[in-house]
């Protein structure tokens, strides 16, 4: 078993409320009130500003040309997938713009600062539990009657993709391989920032139900 499954199981009881949550059950169901998700959207277009800097500080700081590459073409990826899948959604659906929830503003200060004090693999634990709870939730959804929903489908095929799930597959292994590379400090510090992470993840959710 590798790190990042390990990290997984070590916060299993979050990540079982993530998968679980309210907001992605209505959603599957096709039920989720729409203002609910667009308020969620016009946050989540605020924390992908945030992510796409994580991820250049993380191409910055890549100890391999190769690895450099991935996060460079990472950023890329994220524009034209999940950014061009709130474009295409906003062609549908009205999102107003929001002010910016607490929460997700320190969800993206606490990313940036990762990006700016810390080094490459703390940077990677930081991001993986967005992106990997997200691919979950695609794969849980993707059978759903959330499928067939105008706007809610396109949401779940975004991230129930196969070029979605290559990306996840490459960030665990970024983070597997080097586990034994790694010193304890620093193993320490991303069980730390992955804990911290899925804890935001779940108040990401949250939001919708409880906007300020």
């Amino acid at each position: 078993m590798g790190l990042t499954e390990n990290l997984k199981n070590e916060n299993a009881d979050l990540w079982n409320k993530i998968l679980n949550h309210k907001f992605i059950l209505e959603m599957g169901e096709a039920t989720l009130p729409l203002e609910k998700f667009t308020y969620y959207l016009s946050q989540d277009s605020y924390y992908l500003d945030g992510l796409l800097k994580t991820f250049a500080y993380a191409s910055a700081k890549a100890p391999t040309r190769d690895l450099t590459k991935f996060f460079a073409e990472l950023i890329v990826e994220t524009v034209k997938g999940e950014i061009a899948m709130q474009d295409k959604i906003r062609s549908i659906v009205e999102v107003k713009p929001k002010p910016v929830n607490n929460v997700c503003k320190d969800y993206v200060e606490y990313l940036l600062k990762v990006g700016v004090e810390d080094g490459f693999y703390e940077i990677v634990s930081s991001t993986l539990p967005c992106m990997w709870t997200y691919q979950l939730i695609g794969e849980k959804l993707k059978k759903s009657k959330g499928v067939k929903h105008k706007v809610y489908g396109i949401w779940i095929k975004e991230y129930s993709s196969k070029g979605y799930r290559k990306l996840v597959d490459k960030m665990r292994r970024i983070v597997d391989e080097a586990e034994e590379k790694l010193s304890q400090e620093t193993l320490n510090i991303i069980r730390k920032h992955f804990k911290v992470c899925s804890e935001y993840e779940l108040k990401f959710w949250d939001m919708a139900y409880n906007p300020l």
